[in-house]
C-alpha cells in the first residue's frame, strides 16, 4: 500500500508540475502573440461589420483588457553547485530579471525584477522540470512587486519537507518561472 501511496504522489506531483508549465506557455503566447491577436481580431470584426454584424462580446473584452500596462517575467533558474542562476545560453533566455540570489533568512530562492517598477502582481507560476519533477522536488512562491522568494520542498517517502536550496544542486534538473505584473 506504502509503494501505492508514493507512486500516487509522484504521479500527482508531475502531473501538477505539467499542468503548471501549461499555463506558463498560455501565458507566454498571450504576451508573446498579443499583436498577432490584436491584428486577427481586428481583421475578424472587419470582416464581420462589412457583412452586417456588429461588434461580437468576445471581440470588446479581448479590446477592454490592459495588456499595453503589463510586463512579463520569465526564465529558467539552476544551481550547478556555483550558486543559483538563470540560464542564459543558446537555448534558454530569461525576460525581465534582474538576478537570482539565495535569501538565507528565509531559506528561499529570491528571483529580482525590480527594475520592472510593478504596480500589481496579476500572476506568478513557478514550476520544477521533468528531472526535479521525477526526484520528488515541488515549489512555491511567495511574490512581491520587486522579488519572488521561491521555497522548494522534497517528498521523501510520501513526507513533504523544506529543502535548503543550497542544498539542491543540478546539471540537468531547473526551476522554470512566469509572472505576469501590471506596471
Amino acid at each position: 500500500m506504502k509503494n501505492k501511496r508514493k507512486n500516487f504522489k509522484e504521479t500527482l506531483s508531475i502531473l501538477v508540475s505539467t499542468v503548471a508549465l501549461i499555463g506558463v506557455v498560455g501565458l507566454m503566447c498571450l504576451g508573446l502573440y498579443n499583436g498577432w491577436i490584436r491584428s486577427s481580431m481586428n481583421q475578424i470584426v472587419g470582416e464581420l461589420k462589412s457583412n452586417g454584424t456588429q461588434n461580437p462580446a468576445y471581440y470588446t473584452s479581448i479590446s477592454n483588457t490592459k495588456i499595453q500596462n503589463t510586463v512579463i517575467v520569465a526564465g529558467v533558474i539552476r544551481n550547478t553547485g556555483d550558486g543559483w542562476h538563470l540560464i542564459e545560453n543558446n537555448t534558454h533566455c530569461s525576460l525581465n530579471c534582474d538576478g537570482v540570489f539565495v535569501n538565507n533568512g528565509t531559506n528561499a530562492i529570491s528571483i529580482d525584477y525590480s527594475s520592472i517598477k510593478a504596480q500589481k502582481v496579476i500572476s506568478f507560476v513557478v514550476s520544477p522540470d521533468e528531472t526535479f519533477s521525477l526526484e520528488g522536488y515541488s515549489c512555491g512562491a511567495s511574490v512581491g512587486l520587486e522579488h519572488a522568494n521561491v521555497f522548494v520542498h522534497k517528498s521523501i517517502d510520501g513526507v513533504s519537507s523544506e529543502i535548503n536550496p543550497q542544498d539542491i544542486i543540478s546539471d540537468k534538473g531547473n526551476f522554470w518561472f512566469i509572472g505576469v505584473f501590471e506596471v
